[in-house]
């Protein structure tokens, strides 16, 4: 999971701007506007099971969210996606499928203020609907998701962050799946007014999904180190990229992704 933030003036005698809280914990921040519009996208790839198949998922993932307040925030999202499978027999040629993924909606709210001892805290809550029209774009079952943020910043470039977040499913037409557990830290660093690095270290656990009593997803235990980098214009964000590399039940994964704002207002 990233979560970055802006960049203000390097010399302040208050924190700069960017080191305060992303609000969406999933997007990238406008302070100043009433709302925005932004996009992420991120292949992934892997194999069944039974290691018959190669597949892989590029999801493109469409946010809207509105700044009720300065500390409260409404988003919806919706995913898209495309889904490659490769027989590993090669018997049968790749199949190509694409269709929508599970729809979302989220508020989050800044909690407390960051202070000179004391960190900043975000609270987020986002509940997810089994709009999936393809099994490998979504999970098929009703999620909540509660998580939170604590940031700090050290000076006028270096923030420190720790999060998580808990995602409980519910059981629907005999699917079920057990709870998915994440948590963090990292730290943000400030290397000019328009760009910031972002270096994180995350555990994602849990997750065994069982159909009918059979187990047909196992419970994933992923550790990996993501090292991403935010670019800004006008003092708002505008693109970012992250690659992260971990390992998945002892199997070396790796990650890419990039999120980009579309549009404020």
């Amino acid at each position: 999971m990233l979560l970055l933030v802006g960049l203000a003036a390097p010399v302040q005698a208050q924190p700069p701007e960017y080191f305060r809280l992303d609000l969406s914990l999933t997007g990238l921040l406008y302070r100043d506007s009433r709302g925005f519009l932004e996009g992420s996208f991120a292949p992934t790839t892997s194999s069944t099971s039974q290691a018959e198949e190669f597949v892989a998922v590029g999801l493109l993932d469409v946010t809207g969210t509105l700044n009720v307040t300065s500390r409260l925030s409404l988003s919806a999202g919706i995913p898209f996606g495309v889904v490659s499978i490769t027989p590993l027999d090669e018997e049968d040629g790749e199949q190509v499928d694409g269709g929508q993924g599970d729809v979302h909606l989220g508020v989050s709210y800044e909690l407390l203020d960051e202070q000179p001892w004391l960190p900043g805290v975000t609270l987020r809550l986002e509940g997810g609907a089994p709009t999936a029209t393809n099994p490998f774009l979504g999970t098929d079952l009703w999620r909540v998701t509660a998580g939170g943020r604590l940031a700090k910043s050290l000076g006028s470039r270096v923030a420190l962050f720790v999060d998580g977040s808990y995602s409980h499913y519910f059981d629907r037409a005999g699917m079920e799946s057990s709870p998915v557990v994440s948590y963090g830290g990292g730290m943000n660093f400030g290397v000019s007014p328009t760009t910031v690095l972002t270096l994180k270290l995350e555990e994602v656990s849990g997750g065994e999904r069982r159909e009918n009593g059979r187990v047909v997803a196992s419970s994933i235990s992923d550790l990996r180190a993501e090292l991403g980098a935010t670019f800004f214009s006008k003092g708002r964000p505008r693109v970012s990229f992250l690659l992260g590399a971990g390992r998945l039940q002892a199997t070396p994964t790796f990650l890419f992704s990039v999120k980009f704002a579309a549009l404020s207002f």
